[in-house]
């Protein structure tokens, strides 16, 4: 984070659906040095999110700190990502994914404040306890799901990874997620 200043669109939304994508992602920088840039961002969403309605596909948005305006303290306040998570439903989110921090209380302010489903990010690749302490700590509060990259295509078996991924997000089974980690 700090350096990341412009993205752009890779692919169609047309082109996603002849893919067969099942959702649409991007990226909601804040902190940006650049007003300009962050103001194109946001009306880059609301565009994206009228194409995707177009086409019968959900938008998930994934607002990140990596503005270099942006300070580490500021990139942990669990207030930012609240804020962050309502503005990308109010630019068209169907969806939201979202960094996990803080304690459950604190967080339940990211889900209270979003009026669309929140689903919490993976980030880097992590040890099974430590995810499941963060998926156990989200759901308490109302997060919807996980949208995990890393932590499936770089396990040794992503199919069993994301079947352990289920078991203890909609079931609750901590005991059968970390067997099928193993």
């Amino acid at each position: 984070p700090g350096e990341i200043e412009e993205l752009r669109q890779s692919i169609s939304v047309e082109e996603c659906v002849r893919l067969g994508a099942d959702a649409v992602k991007a990226l909601l920088i804040f902190g940006r040095r650049d007003n300009r840039l962050q103001a194109d961002n946001m009306a880059y969403i609301t565009s994206l999110a009228e194409e995707c309605g177009r086409w019968n596909l959900p938008l998930i948005v994934e607002p990140t700190t990596w503005g270099a305006r942006f300070t580490d303290d500021i990139r942990r306040q669990v207030s930012l990502y609240a804020d962050m998570a309502r503005i990308s439903a109010e630019l068209g989110a169907d969806l939201v994914k979202c960094d996990y921090m803080g304690e459950p209380e604190e967080y339940q302010a990211v889900v209270d404040n979003c009026p669309v489903p929140v689903a919490i990010l993976g980030g880097a690749k992590a040890a099974p306890e430590s995810i499941a302490d963060t998926i156990e700590k989200a759901a308490s509060c109302g997060v919807c799901g996980v949208v995990f990259g890393r932590n499936v295509w770089q396990s040794e078996n992503p199919a069993q990874m994301v079947q352990a991924l289920k078991a203890i997000t909609y079931r609750g089974d901590r005991e059968e997620f970390l067997r099928l980690c193993r």
